[in-house]
């Protein structure tokens, strides 16, 4: 039976958290073709949005990387939030929607981000080598937009402040916190299987719907591995939302880089 707050196919067999921590008694669990629609089709639109933004960007002299990063996909995730946080409630928020609201101390809170970030940047660093072999050998083919190439934008005042707005605020800041709340604090708790192997799943599929990296999808699979199995810990969503700002920040500013180095 579904619950109010999840107007979307469920599994009757299966209503409580499918992992601890999330504070959440009886979420509902999605049945698998639910799950897999609800982590794919928003790569999917991402990925198609790109690639018919992406040109349309490049054409005024801006970097067609940014398109990804103006994609409506993710509000439309926040939007369907509070829609079903206004339906379970009353009132527009996220309270029983999203799991993972425990708060730890700040500076544990701080240590646990900042050792996740390095583990991912270590990671980052071991399997570059095979993340480009895969890019230089079979993904040529990508278009900038998809790509993040910003080699062929011509330097422009109006090129970096767009391509600093979009690295720093909306991809930076802005899409992990949604990203947290959608793909972690309200589908986690959710998933069709329970324990290890929903955390398994849910970093699986949220590695899967990167279409447009898939050189990058052993690290972002192994990075979410470790994050969330650190999340159902702690209980603290601000944990992946920190390593999920810190890492795309991180592409952000190297993104800027090349953008000023070309």
């Amino acid at each position: 039976m579904s619950t109010p707050a999840t107007p979307l196919p469920v599994r009757s067999s299966a209503t409580g958290p499918a992992v601890p921590g999330s504070g959440l008694t009886a979420p509902g669990r999605f049945g698998w073709p639910a799950t897999l629609a609800l982590f794919l089709v928003p790569g999917a639109a991402c990925t198609l949005w790109a690639l018919a933004v992406g040109p349309l960007l490049a054409a005024h002299g801006l970097p067609a990387v940014l398109a990804g990063s103006l994609s409506p996909v993710v509000p439309l995730e926040l939007v369907l939030l509070l829609r079903l946080g206004r339906r379970a409630t009353g009132r527009w928020g996220l309270r029983g929607i999203v799991g993972f609201r425990r708060r730890l101390p700040w500076w544990r809170l701080v240590a646990t981000a900042a050792a996740l970030y390095l583990a991912g940047v270590g990671l980052h660093l071991a399997l570059d080598p095979l993340s480009t072999l895969v890019e230089d050998r079979h993904l040529g083919w990508m278009p900038d937009a998809l790509a993040g190439d910003t080699a062929g934008t011509p330097h422009t005042a109006t090129g970096l402040l767009v391509l600093l707005l979009g690295s720093v605020l909306l991809n930076g800041l802005v899409h992990p916190l949604v990203e947290e709340l959608y793909f972690r604090g309200w589908l986690l708790p959710r998933m069709p299987v329970a324990g290890t192997a929903a955390v398994v799943a849910n970093a699986a599929l949220f590695s899967l719907q990167h279409f447009w990296q898939p050189q990058l999808y052993l690290l972002v699979f192994l990075v979410q591995l470790l994050v969330q199995l650190v999340l159902v810990r702690c209980g603290d969503l601000r944990v992946p939302v920190a390593v999920h700002c810190a890492v795309n920040l991180t592409g952000g500013a190297l993104a800027v880089a090349a953008f000023l180095a070309t």
